[in-house]
């Protein structure tokens, strides 16, 4: 049932701490971020170790972005320690929240110790952050004083090890890091507070998207410590296995820091080599710097997103990840450590945009060619996404690394993925895994899936008119025990999606395919199909 926001009568903890500095001061910070003038006039945007600070601003530290506001300066103070972490203590302050993530957020998993975490009366530990478009302010709280916030109940999401409620609350007129404006707040409480541990923001994510909570493009993203009239002290480390922790799809943040130039040590980027089959976000390449992971023909990140302290110009848009590498040049090149299931020839898909011109690439292992050149035509705009695909690309199974090598300039890369060849696309395989000859003996002979999958597509029809809207909802058939990790939808049309709902319209009559690759906790990822008619 819903729970009440007040407490003791008054209003709620939100209204109560306000948040018009800090929310309207985070504008200002992101609008002078964007044109280069810095991340807080109060401050350097860099800072050292051990720095104490006390006045409000922004910036960064050892390749984090953190964040300090109060409505009372003086009475709190934030020190930055090592990479990842910051102490605070705050002496019968009124509002405050300060904490230490990523200017741009994601769906990372988030390690973080609260080796203090001691809230006083009223406050939180949790992962907080920003979408746009929607405009949603979001927290996880992993702990929190003797008040609960939220206001309307939507469900439970099991998670790291703990069950967690959700909630809505309705912000109106209030202030965000848009200006004044009405927006959702979105909860996941964690019912047996914890004070360290994996935060996998994707399941939060899902969870909050399959109960109609839309999220839009990430903006920034922090563990944060807050607290409401009270005194107390916190001591947090996130990233503590080597920094950043920027995974799950989609990406965003840095990565700890690896530079401009090469760190000579070459790593997957958040530690997990990329499966194959499965799809790759382009942002997602490994970590080690320029001439070891990437070689870029600029110094600087020219997109403005995500990993920032390097040199791959990385854009946020509305496709695919939600984030592409940009600016390409002929001769750069970036690199994936991938784990390859089977050996064997596998297809390659990747989701490209050009304004005008095309482009193409070539993928390398070892410094062989496995791929050909793959090239494609302008596709109306840089916000215009396709598919280009090309099959034969033969990989062997085990560990290696993948090397995309741009062979024109002037196109965007939003995600590469690989099926293997003749793993059942077609629908001639039935369900119940006989030969399938004639695609009679599967339940529908549509969805071309052989073996145990871990999602099933739910669509609302398969034969729609043009201009007319479908819906695709997700079935679970994973193990007991077992749970969905990531949902990733191609929709056949040039569309790709996130998630356990995903609708669109066909604009020309025809057949297409839908496809829903579904990866589960132990790494197993399943393609399920649907063909849709459209007349």
């Amino acid at each position: 049932m819903p729970r009440d926001s007040d407490i003791d009568g008054e209003e709620s903890f939100d209204e109560r701490r306000g948040g018009l500095g800090r929310r309207e001061y985070m504008k200002a910070v992101g609008a002078a971020t964007a044109t280069g003038l810095g991340l807080g006039a109060a401050a350097s945007p860099v800072a050292a170790h051990g720095e104490t600070i006390t006045s409000n601003q922004t910036g960064t530290h050892d390749g984090y972005f953190y964040s300090f506001w109060t409505d009372e300066e003086g009475s709190v103070e934030m020190t930055l320690g090592e990479a990842g972490e910051y102490s605070m203590e705050w002496n019968n302050t009124n509002s405050m929240v300060c904490g230490l993530g990523w200017e741009t957020g994601s769906r990372r998993n988030v390690e973080y110790t609260a080796s203090t975490f001691d809230p006083g009366s009223n406050g939180y530990l949790a992962l907080y952050g920003w979408t746009t478009d929607p405009l949603v302010e979001y927290y996880i709280v992993e702990d929190h004083g003797p008040y609960q916030p939220g206001d309307e109940f939507q469900g439970t999401v099991d998670s790291d090890g703990g069950t967690y409620d959700i909630y809505t609350s309705l912000r109106e007129d209030a202030p965000s890091i848009e200006g004044t404006a009405t927006f959702e707040q979105y909860w996941s409480i964690r019912q047996n507070g914890r004070t360290s541990g994996t935060i996998t923001t994707g399941n939060h994510f899902d969870a909050w998207e399959s109960n109609g909570m839309d999220m839009g493009s990430h903006d920034y993203q922090i563990m944060a410590t807050e607290a409401y009239q009270s005194t107390g002290s916190s001591d947090v480390t996130i990233g503590s296995s080597g920094g950043g922790d920027d995974g799950g799809g989609g990406g965003g943040g840095d990565d700890g820091g690896d530079g401009g130039g090469g760190s000579g040590s070459q790593q997957p980027y958040n530690g997990t080599p990329h499966a194959v089959p499965g799809q790759i976000p382009a942002e997602e390449y490994d970590e080690g710097g320029s001439g070891v992971a990437y070689s870029d023909n600029t110094s600087e990140n020219e997109g403005g997103a995500m990993r920032t302290d390097e040199a791959v110009d990385i854009s946020s848009n509305s496709g695919g990840t939600g984030y592409s590498i940009g600016y390409i040049e002929s001769g750069e090149w970036v690199e994936y450590t991938v784990d390859v299931e089977q050996s064997g020839d596998y297809t390659l898909d990747a989701l490209v945009a050009s304004d005008s011109g095309g482009g193409s690439f070539h993928l390398e292992v070892d410094g062989q060619d496995v791929s050909g050149t793959v090239d494609f035509g302008a596709t109306g705009g840089w916000d215009s996404w396709e598919t280009v695909s090309t099959s034969g690309v033969s990989l062997d199974a085990g560990q290696q690394v993948i090397r995309v090598s741009m062979d024109e300039s002037w196109w965007d890369l939003n995600y590469l993925e690989f099926s293997l060849d003749g793993s059942g696309n077609d629908g001639s395989d039935g369900s119940d895994g006989s030969d399938g000859s004639d695609g009679s003996d599967g339940s529908d002979g549509s969805d071309g899936s052989s073996g145990d999958l871990v999602a099933e597509i739910d669509p609302d029809t398969t034969s729609t008119s043009v201009g007319e809207r479908v819906a695709f909802r997700v079935t679970d058939t994973t193990d007991d025990g077992n749970w969905i990790e990531s949902l990733s939808w191609t929709l056949g049309n040039g569309e790709t999606g996130q998630g356990w709902y995903v609708d669109t319209t066909y604009d020309s009559a025809g057949s297409y395919t839908v496809e829903l690759d579904a990866t589960d906790n132990e790494g197993t990822t399943t393609t399920d199909t649907v063909t849709v008619d459209v007349s």
